[in-house]
């Protein structure tokens, strides 16, 4: 499971920890996924980062790759069996149109942009609440079907904007 972005306070990885220590409570340890955390440490979470290591990357469950390479970002999109983004705030949420553009379902953070960014396309979350996170999580880990239909649904309704687009409205809106 793959959350891309710098670490931030924000961008609310310590649910997302928390999230994985508790699915590693209730299930056995060779029944839960990996967390994959893609991105470099920013501001506001040295005690995050103490908790991962404390917790040897919760026995190895969690894996943290620090300023991934834009090819290997690619690989770990197509090799994930879905995404979550649980920022407080986002200025746009890149990650969550990568997914969509990649087809891999998308968990997200009901929160700022994310719901613009996720199209109607991706699932949002609470993400104050890590219950109804980890519910979300283990709904799309034991229902194969509801996954395989939430990439049925990016696949026919998701619609790239190419950059050129996006540089034409903008200008539009500044009038130039």
């Amino acid at each position: 499971i793959l959350c891309v972005g710098t670490l931030e306070a924000r961008k609310n990885h310590a649910v997302l920890f928390r999230t994985w220590r508790r699915l590693l409570q209730e299930r056995p340890a060779s029944a839960v996924p990996k967390l994959v955390f893609a991105g470099c440490q920013g501001w506001l979470v040295d005690d995050l980062v103490q908790q991962i290591r404390n917790s040897a990357f919760l026995d190895g469950h969690l894996v943290w790759i620090n300023a991934p390479s834009d090819a290997l970002v690619a690989a770990l999109y197509q090799r994930c069996l879905f995404t979550v983004f649980p920022s407080f705030y986002e200025g746009w949420g890149l990650p969550v149109t990568e997914s969509l553009a990649w087809g891999k379902a998308c968990l997200i953070s009901d929160r700022s942009s994310l719901p613009e960014a996720g199209a109607g396309l991706a699932e949002s979350f609470d993400p104050d609440n890590g219950s109804d996170l980890l519910e979300r999580i283990k709904s799309l880990l034991d229902s194969p079907e509801k996954l395989w239909e939430q990439e049925a649904a990016i696949q026919a309704g998701f619609k790239a904007v190419p950059w050129s687009s996006a540089v034409h409205v903008v200008k539009q809106a500044l009038g130039a």
